[in-house]
Parts: structure tokens; sequence; C-alpha cells
């Protein structure tokens, strides 16, 4: 599980370059230059977003172009099918070049003013990642919850009161498995296997992070007497925001990650630790 949570900001990291740090997406390909990003002329693009350097434009862009502390080249026979923003730099648009939305310009001719713009739009995209990947936890394991609702947790007790074996378990486990799922993407056919190591990895996190969760609804006060899957529904939504304080929730989250890991090995080793309900009506 320590190679999901690796992965997981790996990816935060792969995305925020793509977005923000000198990409140019095209139709069949990413084009990726720490220069200055040219579109030649009969060349379609979905999206053009620089940052630091110059972009000029001959082809056709589907999307949008957005350019922060350079400047912008439309030549007569750029075609932008969206809008066009230039943060920090100037725009220099040749008679013939087209754009189908609006021209934003910003360009207060101050490299500290400019660096506090692009400090707050990294804040607020960073922001709208947590936000969203925060209301994926909650929503998932409130989900898991309903749909395993007639399975209960047998050795669920246990495994609380004896947490530190089930980290010591997971802990190792994590360790093991991100040897494998290194071993496996250096090859094309292990990558497939990766990725199914990966998708049990993160259901085994929802599981751990379902059974933390319903403990700690549990032991809220005001949560006795309601539904069961409110008190999952609060206390998913307290686990979620242990993760996401400074500092102390990455260690929150990497327990969290070695403990759900924990659980499933457990799972997978041991007598079955999940066993269904009976229901009332049977005899």
């Amino acid at each position: 599980m320590k190679g999901f949570n690796i992965l997981s900001a790996f990816l935060s990291i792969m995305v925020l370059t793509l977005l923000i740090v000198h990409p140019a997406l095209a139709a069949d390909k990413l084009i990726i230059d720490k220069k200055d990003v040219i579109v030649p002329e009969k060349e379609k693009v979905e999206n053009v977003v620089v940052l630091g350097n110059d972009a000029e434009i001959s082809g056709h862009v589907k999307v949008g172009v957005i350019v922060v502390n350079g400047d912008l080249t439309m030549n007569k026979t750029a075609v932008v099918g969206g809008p066009v923003i230039v943060i920090g730099g100037h725009v220099h648009q040749e008679k013939g070049a087209r754009i189908s939305e609006h021209l934003i310009t910003v360009n207060l001719n101050d490299p500290m003013q400019n660096s506090f713009i692009f400090g707050g739009f990294l804040y607020l995209f960073t922001w709208g990642i947590r936000l969203a990947f925060s209301i994926i936890l909650v929503i998932g394991t409130v989900l898991l919850g309903i749909i395993l609702k007639r399975i209960t947790f047998r050795h669920e007790e246990l495994l609380l009161k004896r947490p530190g074996k089930t980290f010591i378990i997971g802990f190792m486990a994590s360790l093991a498995l991100t040897t494998l799922c290194t071993l496996l993407a250096l090859t094309i056919i292990g990558i497939p296997v990766a990725l199914l190591v990966f998708v049990a990895s993160a259901l085994s996190f929802f599981i751990g992070l379902l059974v933390f969760s319903k403990e700690l609804g549990k032991q809220l006060k005001f949560m006795d007497g309601k539904p069961e899957w409110l008190k999952l529904l609060f206390g998913s939504a307290l686990a979620v925001s242990m993760i996401n304080f400074p500092v102390v929730g990455s260690v929150c989250l990497l327990l969290l990650i070695w403990f759900s890991l924990g659980i499933a090995m457990t799972w997978l080793f041991s007598k079955p630790l999940f066993e269904r309900k009976k229901s009332k009506n049977s005899d």
C-alpha cells in the first residue's frame, strides 16, 4: 500500500505538470518541451498550456490556449476554438488569426505580482484536487458500507485492539507490493498485473477506511440512535479531515494505508473475517 501512496503523489505531480508546466496536448500525442512551444501550420492540438516560455501558434487549437509569464504569437493561419488567456505576457496577433471565444490578457508589469497570481491559481488548483479526492473518499466509503451492510467483520474488535500487529503486517505487505509492482512495471506484459495489484490495494484501502470510519462514528455521542450509514458518513468525513491536515495528515494517511493493507492481508491468510448476517426471516 506504500506504493499506492507513492503512486498517488506521482499522479498528482503528473496532473500538475500536464496542466501547468510546459504542455501542449496533441490529438494523438503529448508534446512536452522546456523550450518555447510551437504549433506548426496544419497541425491540430487539443490544448496549449505554457508556463514561463513563449508560444507560437500557426495551426489549429481545438479547446484553448493558456500562457503564463510568456508571450503569445498567433500567425495568420492560427485558429483557436476556445478562449485565449495570457497572464504576465503580451499577445501578437496577425491579421487573419481566428479566436472563437474571448481573448483575456493580464499583464501587471511586475514579476512579483505575476508570481502571486500564479501562486493563487496553483493553490486553488491544488485545493480543488484535495477537495475532490476527499469527496471521493467519503462517498466511496459510505457506498461501500451500504453495499456491505449485510456483511459483518468478525475480527473487527481484535484488529482494533491490536493495531500494532495490523500496522506491521500492512507495512511489510506494502514493501512487498511496491517491489512487486516495480518489477512488473518493467515489462509490458507485467503492466496489467501491476494495475490489478493497484486496484486490489485501492479496494483494501477503502475497506480499511470503512472499518476505521465505522468505529469512529460509533464513538461520537451525538450519533447515538442514528442510522448506521449516517454514523459512517460522519466517521469517514472526520477521518478524511484528519488526512487533510498538513504534515500530520500525511502520517495519518500512511498509517491508514498500512492499517487497511494489514486488514486485507489478515483476511487473505487467516480464517474468513467476513460472514454474512443471518436474515431475521431465516429458520
